[in-house]
């Protein structure tokens, strides 16, 4: 994990008189909230290391709280911070694990909870163990904020403690800006080994209607996924029309000189749009499937499929033994300034048929 640390500044303050639980008992002294770091995937396409340690942060990358103070004699102590909209926890991270757990200074227990206005509020109830002053810290208290946070937006970390005495004590640390812009991704789903069809194909190149071999292959139009990071810094995304979409087959292996490359379900688009496709070159392996229609895209509701079909003459196949084997790659991406967003999150994979 590349960790970008910053130079914070935690304040503390402390309000009176605040009515407390007739469980709540003990004191709480030295409260301080602190960053440990800001962005746990640094750099990356949004966030450079010098923008981390200024307090940017990219959408769905992780932020890291500490949380440190003295308890006298405390019993059910309560410790409150709050995330603003469209922002989590990650009850995963270490410091989750420290909010719940029974050891030989404290006992501690928390609860995730959504206010009236959709912020996500952590609160912990800590108790100490025995008598006398103990010093507590809890590290790694993460959070992140999802695509739906709007860039430039800024979360301003506050934690407060109310203990048996009736003070409210808050310590704040730097403020937190996010870092997001709208991101999409085309892949491929499903393809694989080919078969012989059960018919013969005429594939227009004056042999007539031949035997063939036929694969097929869906290209998704979607969101970053969650996996390899690659959401990072990805802003919810909705994508006008239309769109293009191009696949590239090959290099095609030797003796294959002639295939058909033609669209089949586009079942996943909205009502009324629609998908085609044109192939130039020869043979003809540029192909530019376009997306068209009156019905955006919204990727927060995507993948949004076309699938493809594939065939090509048995006699160009070639035979190993008994065997007919052969393999063509494709790399499928977006056409970039076809609209905005569609600027394929991992360009450049390629795929074997």
């Amino acid at each position: 994990m590349v960790v970008a640390m910053c130079v914070c500044i935690a304040a503390t303050t402390l309000a009176l008189s605040t009515p407390v639980d007739a469980a709540t008992a003990g004191t709480i002294s030295g409260l301080s909230l602190t960053t440990q770091f800001t962005g746990a995937d640094v750099p990356n396409a949004m966030v450079s290391t010098a923008q981390a340690a200024m307090g940017d942060l990219a959408s769905n990358d992780l932020v890291g709280f500490e949380w440190t103070f003295v308890a006298n004699d405390l019993t059910d102590g309560t410790f409150t911070q709050t995330l603003p909209v469209g922002w989590t926890w990650d009850t995963g991270s270490a410091g989750f694990t420290a909010l719940d757990s029974t050891n030989s200074n404290y006992v501690s227990t928390y609860t995730v909870a959504t206010n009236t206005s959709g912020e996500s509020v952590l609160t912990a109830d800590i108790s100490t163990v025995g008598t006398g002053e103990v010093g507590i810290t809890i590290p790694d208290v993460d959070a992140s904020p999802g695509s739906s946070v709007a860039n430039g937006s800024t979360y301003s970390p506050e934690l407060s403690a109310l203990d048996g005495s009736g003070t409210t004590q808050t310590s704040t640390t730097s403020t937190v800006t996010v870092v997001n812009q709208t991101e999409s991704d085309v892949s491929i789903v499903g393809g694989g080994t080919a078969t012989q069809t059960s018919s013969q194909f005429d594939f227009g190149d004056g042999n007539g209607a031949v035997a063939a071999y036929a694969t097929s292959y869906t290209i998704a139009v979607s969101a970053p996924a969650t996996g390899n990071n690659d959401d990072i810094g990805a802003a919810n995304t909705t994508l006008s029309l239309p769109l293009e979409i191009s696949d590239v087959l090959g290099p095609l292996p030797a003796g294959i000189t002639t295939f058909n490359y033609a669209l089949g379900s586009t079942s996943s688009l909205p009502t009324g749009d629609t998908a085609s496709v044109s192939c130039t070159g020869t043979p003809a392996t540029n192909c530019i499937i376009t997306i068209s229609g009156s019905t955006p895209l919204d990727l927060t509701s995507g993948p949004y499929d076309v699938s493809t079909n594939l065939l090509v003459p048995a006699s160009q196949v070639p035979v190993s033994g008994s065997s007919s084997i052969a393999s063509i790659a494709n790399t499928v991406g977006a056409v970039v300034g076809t609209t905005s967003g569609f600027n394929d999150r991992r360009p450049g994979r390629r795929y074997v048929k």
